[in-house]
Order: structure tokens, then sequence, then C-alpha cells
């Protein structure tokens, strides 16, 4: 079977010439694995997982992967400001894990976050982004052919005027419409995009 979900019917007739069919799901996952830096990491769903995610339950994977806790926080930007959730509480900003949304990830030391299921099938996502900075991710797999990167974004995304990621410690900022500081995207990683309206992106492959 294929990666993914496929419906598998069949169908038996006995001598009579009597028929019945079933019907059943066969789902064939995979796994990618994310890189996590000491500090702070932009993260986001490298593909659909194979159950939802909390950011707690999502912490706790991690910490289970690394056999100890180093993931100590998550966190959401909404609203115009972060939301932290504490790792070892389901009561504080205990949000989903959506995607095609950016989250931080702190650690104590590197580890490595690999998530269990099924490559993005979408061709065409819209992306709903407020004024402001927005926390976003790849919420498909863009066609190797046809990368995503800030030069893309420049093209696709009305009213963006910065697009930033995070990495050693420290934003790297790319002024929309200059040469200046263009970054390839990746599935997996979560970006800041600054808009001066509200606007839609459509994500393409």
């Amino acid at each position: 079977f294929p990666l993914g979900a496929t419906t598998v019917t069949v169908t038996a007739t006995d001598a009579a010439g009597n028929a019945s069919a079933c019907s059943f799901t066969v789902t064939v996952s995979t796994v990618s694995s994310l890189p996590l830096s000491p500090g702070y990491t932009l993260v986001g769903l490298p593909l659909t997982p194979s159950a939802a995610y909390t950011a707690e339950s999502m912490a706790q994977e991690i910490n289970a992967q690394a056999g100890t806790a180093v993931c100590t926080a998550v966190l959401q930007y909404a609203g115009g400001s972060f939301q932290t959730h504490p790792v070892g509480t389901t009561t504080i900003f205990n949000f989903p894990i959506a995607v095609g949304a950016g989250y931080f990830v702190r650690c104590s030391q590197a580890a490595t976050w690999t998530v269990t299921g099924t490559p993005f099938t979408a061709t065409s996502v819209p992306l709903s982004l407020a004024a402001g900075y927005n926390l976003v991710a790849l919420p498909l797999d863009p066609d190797p052919a046809n990368p995503y990167t800030t030069q893309r974004l420049d093209a696709e995304i009305a009213g963006a005027t910065q697009i930033l990621k995070y990495e050693n410690g420290g934003f790297v900022t790319h002024p929309v419409g200059t040469p200046v500081t263009h970054f390839p995207l990746a599935t997996g990683r979560g970006y800041f995009v600054r808009c001066t309206s509200a606007t839609t992106w459509n994500v393409t492959r």
C-alpha cells in the first residue's frame, strides 16, 4: 500500500450468486524527525500526525523519545502575544498543535522530535494572517521544482513587510521587497510573517 489512507473493498460471491461486500481502510504511516536545539526552536508539524497533539502531549513525546525531561515549555503566538505552556501541567495554555501554525519549543539540551503520521496530501491550503506578526508553518509539502523561499512569499502574501526565522538564538529578518537576507522555508519549521493588514496566504505546491 502507498503512504497515507487507502480504502479497500472486498466482495465475496457464493455458488448461488449471493454477493456481499465490506470495506476497510489501511493507513500506512511514516516518520519525520526534527532536530531541537538547546534553548528555543521554532517548529511546525511536518506531516499529518497519527494522533492529535496538544502542547503537553507534544512535549511529553519529545521527553519520552529523549529519555529525560529536556522539553520545558511550548509557546504559541496568538492575539499579539505569546502564550506559554509549562510542561508538566494540562491546565495552563494546553493549546492544540495545528497544521500550518508555528510554535516555539524550549529544551534544556539538544534533542530530536520524531513525528509519526502521513504525508500532507493537499495541493492548496489557505492560511489566514492577521495584521501584525503571525507564527506560521508550511501546511503542505512544496513541489521540489518550486520550493518555498522568501522570494516566493514576497510575491504571494499581499501586505507582508517582514519574514523572520529563528536560529542560533536570534532572529534572521527578511524585509519584503528587498534582496536582503533571503532564505528557504522548510516543512516542519516555524516562521514569523508580519503583515500590514489581515490577509489570506494561499499556500500551494
